[in-house]
C-alpha cells in the first residue's frame, strides 16, 4: 500500500509522484507499484507487480514472479540478469500479512510507527516490444524483524536511506549487495488487526488501513471442518511466503 500524498512523496524521496498519482490502501499483484529505478535518472515511476523476465515466451500469469527470496536471488534463472542491472526500490508505507489464528486468517497492517513511506528492495524487468512493452518486478523478501516474527516469518526486504544509492547503482558488487541484505532490526516497525475487507482487492479504500478489532470467538462454537478451513484459506493471499515460487 502506499496511502501519503504527492507532497509527501516529493518531501520524502524529492522525487515527484507521476502524473495522476492517487494514494492506494488494497495492491495486489498484477497492479502497478510506485518504484525507482536507475534508469533515465532517478525517477518515481509505476511498475506491474509480478515480474516478467525479458526472457519468458509470453506474460501469462503463470510466467509472472511477485517475490524473490534474498537468499538465494542472484542463482535463479529468472531473477539472474535482473538482480546483476535492473534492481529497484519500490515505495510503500506499509504491507498486509495474514496471522494464522486457528481456522482464521487476521490481515494486518505492518508499517513504520511514524506512518512515513520507505523502500523496499526490487528487481525489474521490460518484456515485449513497442506498445507490448511491459516493466514488471518482483519484491525482493527475507526473515521477518522480531518486531513481526509473530505474525509471519518472511517480510520485504527494507533498504534504509542510506544504502539505496547502492542498491540501485549497477555497480555494486555481489559482496555489497549481500551487505545490503539483511533483515531490518530496527525498533519503529509496528503491526496492527485491520479488518477483512483487505481480503478483497476490490476493496481499495481508506477504512482498510483503520485498526481492527475482530469480536470474540465464541468458545462453545465447534472448530473448522476441513472444508471451511480450505475455503477460508483460498479467500486470501499470502503476499510473502516462507517458500516463494522463485525458481
Amino acid at each position: 500500500m502506499l496511502t501519503v500524498s504527492a507532497d509527501d512523496l516529493q518531501q520524502t524521496f524529492g522525487f515527484r509522484a507521476p502524473r495522476g498519482y492517487q494514494p492506494r490502501y488494497n495492491i495486489p499483484p498484477s497492479q502497478p507499484l510506485l518504484a525507482l529505478t536507475g534508469e533515465g535518472g532517478r525517477e518515481l515511476r509505476e511498475i506491474v507487480w509480478g515480474l516478467v523476465p525479458a526472457s519468458s515466451p509470453d506474460s501469462s500469469a503463470s510466467r509472472r514472479h511477485i517475490n524473490a527470496r534474498a537468499e538465494s536471488v542472484w542463482t535463479k534463472a529468472a531473477f539472474k540478469e535482473p538482480f546483476e542491472s535492473r534492481r529497484c526500490l519500490v515505495v510503500i508505507d506499509g504491507y498486509y500479512e495474514w496471522q494464522a489464528d486457528g481456522g482464521v486468517r487476521r490481515p494486518h497492517r505492518v508499517c513504520l510507527e511514524s506512518r512515513r513511506p520507505f523502500t523496499v528492495a526490487g528487481l525489474w524487468d521490460r518484456w515485449g516490444e513497442d506498445d507490448q512493452e511491459i516493466d514488471s518486478c518482483a519484491i525482493i523478501t527475507t526473515s521477518a524483524s522480531p518486531r513481526i516474527v509473530g505474525i509471519h516469518d518472511r517480510m520485504p526486504l527494507m533498504i534504509p536511506e542510506g544504502e539505496r544509492d547502492a542498491w540501485l547503482d549497477p555497480g555494486s558488487s555481489l559482496e555489497r549487495l549481500r551487505e545490503i541484505m539483511v533483515p531490518y532490526d530496527g525498533d519503529d516497525l509496528e503491526a496492527y488487526e485491520v479488518s477483512p475487507l483487505v481480503n478483497s482487492p476490490a476493496n481499495d479504500t481508506p477504512a482498510c488501513v483503520e485498526p481492527f478489532h475482530a469480536p470474540a470467538q465464541d468458545p462453545s462454537s465447534r472448530p473448522l471442518g476441513r472444508s471451511r478451513r480450505k475455503a477460508v484459506s483460498s479467500e486470501v493471499l499470502d503476499l510473502f511466503p516462507t517458500q516463494e515460487g522463485d525458481s
